[in-house]
């Protein structure tokens, strides 16, 4: 299970490395692209948490997705999937990549769980109040891009 939350924690971390690329080649659209940058940062570090709790303490199941293969293959493939925007990206590119990085399913396993109202599990409430309003980036994402014409 350690290698398991190490593998969305770096896709956390890979996604944030993104986003803080394409505030400094967009800077138009400066701010959300930072502000999603330092939000992935927050989940990496609330996901070392709950690796850390697990060395102490048995923790649920439920943090992980159950699809972890797609989520290896994702981080082993970013450093190409980075390179190849930094050479042909255009900001639209930027906004679709975005999208599909936050329906990928490790991020979309991260916003269920953050938005599940069960109280099946007292540890994941403490996840959900660290992570406050740090979730929906498809959403602002689409919303933003509607909103600017992109």
């Amino acid at each position: 299970m350690i290698d398991e939350i190490n593998e969305l924690v770096e896709l956390e971390l890979n996604v944030s490395k993104l986003y803080k690329m394409f505030s400094k080649k967009y800077i138009e659209d400066y701010n959300l692209w930072w502000e999603l940058s330092e939000e992935e940062e927050r989940h990496a570090s609330i996901l070392e948490i709950a690796k850390n709790f697990l060395l102490v303490k048995k923790f649920s199941h439920d943090i992980l997705p159950k699809e972890m293969e797609d989520i290896k293959n994702l981080n082993l493939n970013f450093q190409k999937i980075t390179d190849d925007f930094y050479e042909n990206g255009t900001r639209r590119n930027a906004f679709d990549l975005a999208l599909n990085l936050e329906n990928s399913t490790g991020e979309v396993h991260y916003q269920l769980m953050m938005t599940n109202n069960d109280k099946i599990n007292t540890m994941i409430d403490i996840f959900k109040k660290l992570n406050k309003e740090d979730i929906n980036h498809a959403i602002r994402i689409q919303q933003y891009m509607k909103e600017n014409n992109i």
